[in-house]
């Protein structure tokens, strides 16, 4: 368990865009003086949406004046009273053709693979305050709202659709374009109206992410405390395939460490100016990684329009989109290959080198694509040097969770033996490790099992579950009570041991994001027969239900809420309860609701 702690947005400024003015209603004689055009055709130059006519001092542009004017008599009324040069006002939004001026997509070159590549199927995740719909804005996939807890991920702040269209805004001609244009946008809301949330649902939204098969997270957003849990998180994400990127913090030069930026399997990025200079915000330290364009970007917002933000939350998901755009050049990268050719090919614009402001320096996305083809072209073809060579140690890639068995009500596990707690002793490895692991699911409890080492049978296993205490047992499985009600990522290890030494681990991890806990009402109906009807159900989910504590039905729910008879139930008051599996863990059992039956 961990302590929940706030998290904020690694935003700094923000800044809205103003129109420029409208010109003047006026036209020039032969002469080359100006007259005021007569009310005939000032009223046919009338937009059709605008009943505004509006008046400006030509010495004093603070001096204005608005009329409504509905009739070509009524404004007639008025330019005989005022004699200053109008024009018909009408709805602006912020400027329309952007795209000529988007500095920061040419200051880190992404345009040309951006225009050459197919990548429609990679997937970001961007885990911030939602993303609002917005004509930019055409490739949103379906995303989940973990504030609100529902399927409706709408941004009440602006932030996360300020930071979706740094990504992936389409490149129309109109309006801003983003890194990688039209790549798939998952919406994951974990941060309320104003900037804020819960560590607790980033790891969910983590964990939604993963189920939604992302290809890069994006996190513009921070804390000052380290949470094991969340570190798991990003783990579990990198053991998958899936990069996690995130903003380096807004602290400037002070000490002040934000996660997750500063864990190891995390690309911490940093902002810079339009100069190239790294913005006076940004945070600093050993955890930064790369630098991109956050001050002053100008972006996608709310209600359709668009706004310059400054912040390292504006720098993340330029990193975000050129990772997508590396991974559809290459899909079978890995994330760390990806953050290896990032960081190469970056430009240095602070210390030579590696350094705590800029980090390896500003992105490069066309040089990254060239020196991430290095990377994978030494990988594939490095000879083997001999036959005799011991391979290299590889952990076993995370075991998936297999989706959850139904069993009959009378159908039991076999018994596992009772394991005990004990330290695993300080002895030098000289012992065979275990087979790989195995993971699976019995009603709350998840059950590990291995196979013996192929050489040597040893005398036990210690199994250690990151986080508690190690337990001592036998050949050769684990059953962790109570496991699969926990959030989080489960990261297990098992030890073998004879009197002479130990073993190197066996590593397997599972990420568990429990359903809700379903409600239940429960009404007794004529002959014997009790209705049941439960909601905050997750489709999918397969369904336990019992009576006075028995389990009496199985079954699935196919929407967000079910009704069931249950016939021919005992007479007497009884009391019903629901709990609900899914393939990542199991909810906590329903309030109960008590009928009696006649």
């Amino acid at each position: 368990m961990f302590i929940v702690q706030r998290i904020y947005l690694s935003l700094s400024t923000a800044l809205l865009i103003l129109a420029s003015s409208q010109p003047y209603l006026k036209e020039a004689n032969a002469a080359g003086t100006e007259t005021v055009l007569p009310a005939q055709a000032i009223w046919q130059e009338r937009p059709s949406n605008s009943l505004q006519y509006v008046t400006t001092d030509p010495l004093d542009p603070s001096s204005i004046k608005r009329y409504t004017v509905t009739s070509l008599d009524a404004l007639s009324s008025v330019l005989s009273k005022d004699r200053d040069p109008g024009f018909w006002d009408a709805p602006v939004r912020a400027q329309e053709n952007f795209e000529p001026t988007l500095w920061n997509i040419d200051s880190i070159n992404s345009l040309p693979l951006s225009s050459s590549l197919e990548y429609s199927s990679v997937k970001v995740a961007v885990l911030d305050t939602g993303v609002s719909p917005h004509e930019d804005l055409d490739s949103i996939l379906p995303g989940y709202d973990f504030v609100q807890n529902d399927t409706d991920p709408s941004d009440l702040s602006g932030h996360g659709t300020h930071v979706a269209g740094i990504v992936s805004a389409s490149r129309n001609s109109t309006g801003v374009a983003g890194v990688a244009p039209q790549v798939g946008l998952i919406p994951v809301r974990v941060l309320d109206a104003n900037g804020s949330g819960l560590i607790s649902n980033v790891i969910a939204g983590i964990g939604f992410a993963l189920e939604s098969k992302a290809d890069v997270i994006n996190l513009s957003l921070g804390s000052a405390t380290d949470v094991p849990a969340l570190k798991n998180a990003v783990t579990q994400a990198t053991l998958r395939g899936t990069l996690v990127v995130a903003a380096a913090g807004n602290s400037g030069v002070s000490n002040y460490v934000s996660y997750p930026a500063a864990y190891p399997d995390v690309l911490a990025v940093a902002s810079t100016t339009r100069s190239n200079v790294i913005s006076s915000f940004s945070s600093r330290g050993s955890y930064v990684d790369i630098s991109a364009p956050g001050s002053s970007i100008l972006s996608t917002y709310n209600d359709g329009s668009y706004r310059l933000m400054s912040g390292t939350s504006m720098a993340a998901p330029h990193v975000a989109g050129a990772a997508a755009l590396l991974f559809a050049a290459h899909p079978q990268a890995t994330p760390l290959q990806v953050s290896q050719a990032v960081c190469q090919s970056a430009t240095d614009i602070d210390a030579a080198g590696l350094d705590q402001a800029s980090g390896c320096g500003l992105i490069s996305v066309v040089k990254a694509l060239s020196a991430l083809e290095g990377i994978l072209e030494t990988t594939t073809t490095s000879p083997t040097t001999s036959s005799t060579t011991t391979p290299t140690t590889q952990l076993p890639p995370t075991t998936q969770l297999p989706p959850t068995t139904q069993l009959p009500p009378t159908t039991q596990l076999p018994p596992v033996s009772q394991p005990l707690i004990a330290p695993i002793p300080t002895l030098p490895v000289t012992q065979d490790a275990p087979g790989p692991l195995l993971l699976g699911r019995d009603g709350p409890d998840l059950v590990l099992s291995w196979s013996p080492p192929a050489l040597q049978y040893p005398e036990g296993y210690y199994v250690l579950r990151e986080g508690s205490l190690p337990v001592l047992t036998q050949c050769c499985d684990f059953r962790d009570p109570d496991a699969a009600s926990t959030l989080g990522v489960l990261v297990y290890r098992v030890y073998a041991f004879s009197a002479s030494g130990v073993s190197q681990p066996q590593l397997a991890s599972v990420a568990l994001w429990p359903p809700p806990r379903p409600t239940l009402k429960s009404a007794a109906l004529s002959k014997k027969r009790v209705r049941l009807s439960v909601s905050n159900l997750t489709p999918g989910a397969f369904l336990r239900i019992y009576r006075d504590n028995t389990l009496i039905l199985t079954t699935s729910a196919a929407s967000k809420t079910l009704r069931v008879s249950l016939l021919n139930q005992p007479s007497g008051r009884h009391s019903y309860t629901v709990r609900q599996e899914t393939s990542m863990g199991t909810s906590g059992v329903s309030k109960p609701s008590s009928s009696r039956v006649r």
